[in-house]
């Protein structure tokens, strides 16, 4: 029902020892302003909503706080929840940021993912789908990653990814690991396998300035890799330094100290 605030007319309140009078208090988002109906021995009590809208309830049900809106409160809580998860969480985040980035040509890096081609594939274009393949994000350290950045968010189950040959192409991923699969970190091959200088290093037990050092004076990957810990350099800018005056000194034994 609609109520006009110019022709409310209130009720007299009840003169009855026990009655408990309302009227000024909040509930929720509810503000009593009076009595608008009393049917046997209940009494409505008219309330302005915040968001500006009258209403009437019952004095039980604000007592008892099982009304605490016009209605909006239920409305605004499940628009800010998906199959019982909230919006803000990092999971739905993730979900709406991989949409927005293949499909807004508004976005400041829409040509790193939509404008190259980059898609999500048809199972993904539900959040429940999205969610039941990813799962949780193990912590506040991770974030969502393509594994290849040249494919698409993919699942590699769904029709269209079986029929494309896509694979699951998506991983929650350290800062560090997601650091290192950027586009334009260097890659390097040895043995047929191709990875980050960050990762041989890993691989080969050696630090990674110790290996990005020797790549810079000019060592060959397989020797940069394979020779033994005892010859490592040491990684202070000082050292670095010596060993680019010491590379001179060998190429141009002409140059004298």
């Amino acid at each position: 029902m609609d109520y006009d605030k110019d022709t409310i007319e209130f009720l007299p309140k009840p003169t009855i020892h026990n009655f408990i009078d309302l009227t000024g208090q909040t509930f929720g988002r509810l503000k009593v302003l009076g009595i608008i109906e009393r049917r046997k021995k209940k009494v409505y009590w008219l309330c302005k909503c915040e968001c500006s809208t009258l209403t009437k309830v019952n004095g039980a049900e604000l007592r008892l706080r099982h009304t605490k809106s016009c209605g909006c409160l239920k409305f605004d809580t499940q628009s800010n929840f998906i199959h019982g998860m909230s919006k803000n969480n990092a999971e739905y985040r993730a979900w709406a940021s991989m949409r927005s980035r293949c499909t807004n040509p508004n976005l400041r890096q829409w040509k790193d993912w939509g404008g190259r081609g980059i898609r999500f594939c048809e199972r993904w274009n539900d959040f429940q789908n999205f969610y039941a393949d990813v799962g949780n994000r193990p912590s506040d350290n991770y974030s969502f990653e393509r594994i290849d950045n040249n494919a698409h968010y993919s699942c590699g189950k769904c029709t269209e990814c079986i029929a494309n040959g896509w694979t699951a192409n998506c991983q929650w991923a350290t800062r560090e690991k997601q650091a290192n699969n950027r586009r334009n970190v260097k890659r390097y091959t040895y043995l047929g396998r191709t990875q980050t200088a960050v990762d041989w290093a890993k691989e080969f037990h050696l630090h990674p300035r110790v290996l990005t050092t020797r790549l810079r004076l000019g060592w060959a990957l397989e020797r940069a890799l394979t020779t033994p810990k005892h010859f490592q350099l040491k990684t202070s800018k000082q050292s670095e330094i010596w060993l680019l005056v010491l590379l001179l000194l060998i190429r141009c034994p002409q140059i004298k100290t």
